[in-house]
């Protein structure tokens, strides 16, 4: 019954993350049980959104089909997933079998008892593999779920996971996560910014994009920040105004013999202030201006700013630590793609990403 020829366009992916990114983070996560395990029938949620969909009882199936899709995907593809998520933006009210996306609820009891089953299932198998939880939609219901947990759930966790669709008590999510000494990722978001129709050049998404970044890393501190999907579809049509999801954009239903263009969009380079120069390994670091993040290297040599200026007027930026000096400077605004730009002092341009680098 089991067909691990489908999906072959995802799994693509795996493959090419595999050979060409160093030591990439596998994460294999879930948004619905397989329709035969629901009780609706229907992997888009249950006939009420407020309704559990997972069949009641039916915890460790679901465990054992999860534990062995990670069992072959890591054998069939030489990969290895760290964490497994089993829900995804669990405790919401918008999974429902008349949806055309796919996701269940599941109640902070039910979270529970996935875990445990997935925890068993995963040992079963001698897998190594972790769980991560909840992957909720904000944070203000990610501590509803994390007290509905009881310890022995909770200790099951490897790593708690969180979505930022909503900046409300976030703090406490970090909070929760340094008290039980579990690694927290932020790990999904994206945004067209209010109004916005879908313009690859628009600075007014880009800057509200990473106005949220910035308070993500400053109010949750999270070890990783996780962007939803990198490429979304053309949206403007028919004289639809369309959004500004995504860093790409491209036309996923032009027929395969056409021409495929792909926009990079204002999004992509203000990611690039960020991804580029905040490496793996690197720590976050106290700052007092609130439109700007700073992490350091892990041997103290490179420190780096960045800054959110969404003025019109530019800024003139000093930073109170001895020892560094300004080494580049990156920009992102209507002119300039994550460019390098020259000058010994520290200015944002207005309406900009600004990347200082600063070096000891």
């Amino acid at each position: 019954m089991w067909d691990w020829s489908a999906d072959a366009n995802q799994r693509w992916w795996l493959d090419a993350i595999r050979d060409r990114v160093r030591q990439p983070i596998f994460e294999a996560f879930s948004n619905s049980p397989p329709w035969f395990m629901t009780t609706s029938g229907r992997v888009s949620g249950a006939i009420k959104g407020t309704d559990d969909n997972l069949r009641p009882g039916a915890e460790p199936h679901f465990a054992a089909y999860l534990a062995r899709v990670v069992d072959e995907l890591q054998r069939r593809h030489r990969i290895a997933f760290r964490t497994l998520s089993p829900v995804n933006e669990p405790n919401t009210n918008y999974w429902f079998a008349a949806n055309t996306q796919e996701g269940a609820h599941w109640s902070p009891e039910r979270q529970g008892q996935m875990i445990d089953a997935a925890d068993a299932a995963l040992k079963a198998r001698g897998l190594k593999t972790v769980i991560a939880a909840p992957d909720e939609t904000n944070s203000t219901l990610f501590v509803r779920d994390w007290a509905g947990w009881n310890a022995a759930t909770r200790a099951r966790v490897g790593q708690l996971n969180v979505h930022s669709y909503a900046n409300v008590h976030q703090t406490a999510v970090r909070d929760i996560a340094r008290s039980a000494h579990i690694r927290l990722w932020m790990s999904e978001h994206d945004m067209s910014a209010d109004k916005d129709p879908e313009n690859f050049e628009s600075m007014a998404t880009a800057l509200a994009f990473a106005e949220h970044v910035v308070g993500d890393f400053r109010r949750l501190e999270p070890a990783a920040w996780v962007f939803w999907q990198a490429v979304e579809n053309v949206s403007a049509r028919d004289g639809r105004a369309g959004s500004n999801w995504g860093l790409i954009k491209m036309d996923l239903a032009a027929p395969t013999a056409a021409p495929h263009p792909i926009h990079i969009t204002r999004k992509y380079w203000a990611m690039a202030n960020f991804s580029r120069y905040v490496r793996p390994g690197y720590r976050l670091v106290p700052i007092d201006d609130i439109d700007s993040i700073a992490a350091a290297s892990s041997d103290g040599a490179t420190l780096v700013v960045v800054h959110v200026n969404p003025g019109i007027v530019r800024r003139d930026l000093s930073l109170a630590t001895k020892g560094y000096r300004l080494s580049e400077t990156i920009v992102t605004d209507a002119t300039h793609d994550a460019a390098a730009v020259t000058g010994r002092a520290m200015v944002a341009p207005p309406r900009s990403i600004t990347t200082f680098i600063l070096r000891r």
